[in-house]
């Protein structure tokens, strides 16, 4: 198999580390290679090679699919609009041709529908030129306001979006910004001083920038200013909306998790949302930009993305997956769906040894594109009056929540790499949990789907009917 990554913002994140043998795959991309590239090819590996080269803006992944478990990786990839073709690339030039046929006919085939035009990857390049410095340095000050987003919008959420790809849209990045504010909220009188102290995530390419502040917080600024500019099919994004829509899903998931003494052990310490001034210069004009940002805990700890699950032995991984669901539980049960639970996503805390410790933290952050419950989940209301009147007290626990659902894990390593092994294991892990509602499963069967006792039967839905799963994938920079 050979895959074609023809975005550049794409292209330029992906970077093949050949150690020995060892394949290991940096981008955003990484989560669905690493935990399947291996020593060599053995019975659960794929052979990777990479080709990347001046001739053709693309990067070719020459793929050796040895199992049938790697092969589902295929179609998973398709879902996230990556272009897979069945040419391997002898060299760039050779197949460059061919592949972007390949390209726009799949692009028609698995892109979402819109009325936007195509940009090609010069475009992409292009749209960075012309932008200021960033202003998101070690030592810059800024004054914060107390900011009350407007209501969540968009991904899971019914809420009507506010006019998208309209007005000035069309418009180069930086006049659009410019002339495009972000939604008025409500803007409050109290101020603090925010100086940046070191930085985390910054850069050209991403729809948050991410640095410390005053040594204690850490500051998500939702500047659409900076964001890449385009989505992984080129076309041209509405990054002043993308922007307003991950900050008022992130501030209210945050202000929902602020009412749960449970939750807030599990999440970043909140601190607030808030709007600065931004002085951005072009040419011999400076203007001033609106931009949100919400404040959190500045955690310390070690993103589980980070630590090799390969080289831990099976029990120590089965005890940090435990506490990962577990806390995820406790974040879905206080009223918020994740909805992007992955390994970079949690934090590993521990005062003592991270592999040992019996009470280690897990933090789950980066929440962007959640759903409060109330607020936007299909079928929440009624569910939430069963469990309560039925089991009185109790969680839904991750059984249920997880089945069939853990592939951001798998691929990583973390869990087996094996679909039924890995609900056999959550099956042993949660089955007779106390403070889980009761699951069951159909009599005699192993592969079926465990249900909510008493639940689904008053609901008069099953939990895969209530919510429809949405994966987002927006490429480099989410």
């Amino acid at each position: 198999m050979s895959l074609r990554i023809s975005n550049i913002s794409l292209q330029m994140s992906v970077l093949a580390h050949i150690l020995g043998s060892h394949v290991v795959v940096t981008s955003r991309l990484s989560k669905y290679y690493n935990g399947y590239v291996r020593d060599g090819v053995t019975s659960r590996s794929s052979r990777l090679t990479f080709t990347m080269g001046p001739v053709s803006p693309s990067i070719h992944i020459h793929c050796e699919i040895t199992t049938a478990r790697n092969r589902a990786l295929i179609p998973l990839l398709l879902r996230k609009r990556i272009i897979v073709t069945s040419q391997a690339p002898s060299t760039v030039a050779s197949t460059s041709s061919a592949m972007s046929n390949t390209s726009s006919r799949n692009t028609e085939t698995y892109a979402h529908s819109s009325t936007s035009r195509g940009h090609s990857s010069q475009d992409l390049e292009d749209s960075f030129k012309g932008k200021p410095p960033l202003p998101y340095t070690v030592g810059a000050t800024f004054t914060a306001y107390r900011h009350e987003p407007d209501t969540p919008f968009g991904h899971g959420y019914d809420t009507p979006r506010p006019p998208f790809k309209t007005g000035n849209f069309w418009l180069p990045q930086i006049e659009y910004c410019l002339s495009q504010p972000p939604l008025p909220g409500r803007t409050l009188k109290e101020s603090r001083t925010l100086t940046i102290t070191s930085l985390i995530r910054t850069g050209y390419t991403y729809s948050a920038q991410v640095v410390v502040v005053n040594k204690a917080m850490v500051a998500k600024i939702y500047d659409p200013l900076y964001d890449n500019g385009f989505d992984c099919y080129d076309n041209k994004r509405d990054a002043v909306v993308l922007a307003d829509g991950d900050y008022s899903r992130e501030a209210a998931a945050y202000e929902t998790l602020q009412q749960s003494a449970e939750a807030r052990t599990c999440t970043p310490k909140y601190h607030g949302s808030w709007t600065i001034q931004v002085q951005t210069t072009i040419g011999d004009k400076t203007h001033v930009r609106h931009v949100r940002l919400v404040l959190i805990e500045h955690v310390n700890g070690t993103v589980m993305s980070s630590i090799m699950p390969q080289l831990l032995p099976a029990a120590t991984r089965s005890r940090i997956m435990q506490r990962v669901l577990e806390a995820e539980t406790v974040v879905f049960n206080a009223g918020v769906h994740h909805r992007d639970m992955s390994p970079r996503n949690v934090v590993l805390v521990s005062s003592s040894n991270l592999y040992t410790d019996s009470d280690l933290r897990v933090v789950i952050i980066d929440f962007n594109v959640s759903n409060v419950l109330d607020l936007g989940a299909r079928c929440s209301g009624d569910l939430d009056h069963a469990i309560r009147e039925t089991w009185p007290g109790r969680m839904v626990g991750p059984i249920t929540r997880f089945w069939d659902a853990l592939l951001e894990f798998e691929v990583r390593g973390w869990v087996a790499d094996d679909a039924d092994a890995v609900n056999e294991w959550l099956w042993e892990c949660f089955r007779d949990r106390e403070e889980y509602v009761p699951v069951a499963r159909e009599e005699g069967s192993k592969n079926g789907r465990p249900r909510l006792v008493k639940v689904e039967e008053v609901v008069g839905c099953r939990d895969q009917d209530c919510e429809q799963e949405e994966f987002v994938f927006r490429g480099r920079g989410v």
